[in-house]
């Protein structure tokens, strides 16, 4: 009996190594994932120097979800494919000097997913060459920051950093996500602000704003304060605001260096495939805006800034001391788009060119603006788009 109990105590002794080994093999990854840094520097919203008292260091993609708190990115973090990481909450990330982090969405995810009732604040620590680098890309019909399909897109904030930001299948570079199914509607821009920094937003192919809205979205509330920016849309999506059959949303640019492009038939700055432009103001900075050309088998195009394809100018202001260049997209068998306006009339003139909308520019603005081209009409520099019988030019009000 004796021998019996043993042996079997003996048998265990394989579990009981196991057992000692436990604590190293679960708490230390824990315990790497969640280190505090003290006193991490970073600038603030107008550039100025400024102290999270703790923040927590990413290593390795870890944690994969971000609860409210301050992070910080330090060294070269690449993430397996397909590791989307999370925002809940109000979460702050600086990008330490000479780091970078590169993610990549799993299908119907965003790369970073900032979804409504949640936002995400990206800080550098120096505005020069060795400001820290964000490469992000959204998966299939996810936002490359910003929405999942489906869902609404939360705040984003970017006072600095280098991030590059490309949506995968029918979203947004930053901002919204695609829709759940085929044929489903995307989502809004949600609330996106950019300060500081060098941004670079894409959409991904199909139907979606650079930065703004996605397949049959608006753009949302998008302000530019400062930075170097370029935003490009593909297909019927704005370079900045709506995506296919979206308005622009209310577009505020108060700063900074910006370029925004369509690939085909929506606006540089404004509205997407037959959508409107929205509520755009202007009152600084240097802007260059093109409008799509040329989507294939329709000959449609979309404004510099105001309508895509046959949208509406909507409301464009623009004051102070602005320096803006707005072109026209061009059609080589239909009609060209105006500089600033509204997008032109399908090849068959059906639907025709969409309304100028109310345009308002200050004598204090340098202001460039030219009609696209069109094998059956050119658009007005300022007006309409082209349409049978021709643009309509139309002079902007004016204000001090």
């Amino acid at each position: 009996m004796q021998a019996q109990v043993v042996r079997s105590f003996t048998g265990w002794r394989p579990w009981l190594r196991l057992l000692a080994w436990f604590p190293a093999l679960v708490l230390a990854p824990l315990a790497a994932q969640a280190r505090a840094v003290a006193n991490v520097p970073y600038l603030d919203a107008a550039g100025k120097p400024q102290t999270a008292p703790s923040a927590i260091e990413m290593t390795h993609c870890s944690p994969a979800t971000l609860n409210t708190g301050w992070y910080l990115v330090s060294g070269a973090i690449a993430c397996p494919g397909g590791t989307s990481l999370t925002i809940r909450g109000s979460v702050n990330l600086i990008l330490a000097d000479g780091s970078s982090l590169i993610a990549t969405g799993t299908t119907n995810h965003a790369g970073i997913s900032v979804t409504a009732g949640n936002s995400l604040t990206v800080h550098a620590q120096s505005t020069g060459g060795s400001m820290g680098v964000l490469t992000v890309t959204g998966g299939s019909g996810g936002a490359g920051i910003g929405g999942n399909p489906g869902s609404a897109t939360g705040s984003i904030t970017i006072n600095g950093g280098t991030v590059n930001a490309t949506g995968g299948n029918d979203a947004a570079g930053i901002g919204g996500g695609g829709g759940k199914a085929e044929g489903d509607s995307g989502g809004t821009g949600g609330v996106i602000t950019i300060t500081g920094g060098a941004v670079n937003a894409a959409s991904g192919s199909g139907n979606s704003a650079g930065i703004g809205g996605s397949y049959n979205a608006a753009g949302g509330a998008i302000t530019i304060n400062g930075g170097a920016f370029t935003a490009t849309g593909d297909n019927m999506g704005a370079g900045i605001g709506g995506g296919w059959n979206g308005a622009g949303g209310n577009i505020i640019i108060h700063g900074g260096t910006v370029t925004a492009r369509s690939n085909t038939c929506g606006a540089g700055i404004g509205g997407g495939w037959s959508g409107s432009g929205g509520a755009i103001v202007i009152t600084g900075g240097t802007v260059d805006a093109h409008g799509g050309s040329n989507m294939i088998g329709f000959g449609v195009s979309g404004a510099g800034i105001g309508g895509g394809w046959s949208g509406a100018g909507g409301n464009i202001t623009i004051t102070g001391h602005a320096k803006v260049t707005a072109t026209g997209g061009n059609s080589d068998n239909g009609y060209g788009s105006a500089g600033i306006g509204s997008g032109a009339a399908h090849i068959s003139g059906t639907p025709p060119a969409g309304a100028p909308g109310a345009i308002v520019i200050a004598s204090t603005a340098t202001v460039t603006p030219a009609g696209g081209a069109g094998k059956l009409g050119a658009g007005a520099a300022i007006g309409t788009g082209g349409t049978p019988g021709g643009a309509r030019t139309v002079t902007p009000g004016t204000s001090a």
